[in-house]
């Protein structure tokens, strides 16, 4: 990056920083925080948020492990040839569901749905991996998947708890 650029950004940037924003031209906008500047969600919200979480996670369960069977290949030359299928579609399908479940209810939410469900769905999908990882390749993954995608999806709704 050559100086000349260097120095245009700086400049730049501080012409940005330097300009009063609207509400301090303006003498009638007194201090008042905006409603989606809270923080700490309300109870209510953190509540029903997570209880819809472990109904989206028993819920994708069923329709992971029914669509994983029904999908995936049955040849592994075992004593029960689709119990891969079901355990692997079942964790998917938690992991989907716990995040629908999680953004599922508005609650007077700062988000729409779609990026509610968006945020939800990558956090429960990241948290729910290294909770596979984690686990290793034992009967524990059973235990961890549900548990990290419960946390991710709600951990990832981010600013999106804070309401209207």
């Amino acid at each position: 990056m050559s100086a000349l650029m260097r120095w245009s950004l700086i400049a730049l940037s501080v012409c940005l920083l330097s300009a009063p924003l609207e509400a301090q031209r303006d003498e009638r906008v007194g201090p008042r925080a905006r409603a989606d500047s809270s923080f700490i969600p309300r109870r209510a919200a953190v509540g029903a948020r997570f209880l819809g979480s472990v109904g989206g996670v028993f819920l994708g369960a069923i329709a992971g492990g029914y669509v994983g069977y029904n999908v995936l290949p049955h040849e592994c030359g075992c004593d029960d040839p689709g119990l891969d299928a079901l355990i692997y579609g079942g964790l998917v399908g938690m992991t989907v569901g716990a995040a629908l479940g999680t953004s599922l209810a508005d609650l007077h939410s700062v988000c729409s749905f779609d990026k509610r469900f968006g945020r939800s769905l990558a956090g429960a999908g990241v948290a729910a991996t290294l909770s596979y990882l984690l686990a290793g390749k034992g009967e524990s993954i059973i235990i961890a998947v549900p548990f990290g995608a419960i946390g991710g999806s709600l951990a990832g709704l981010g600013k999106c708890w804070n309401s209207k």
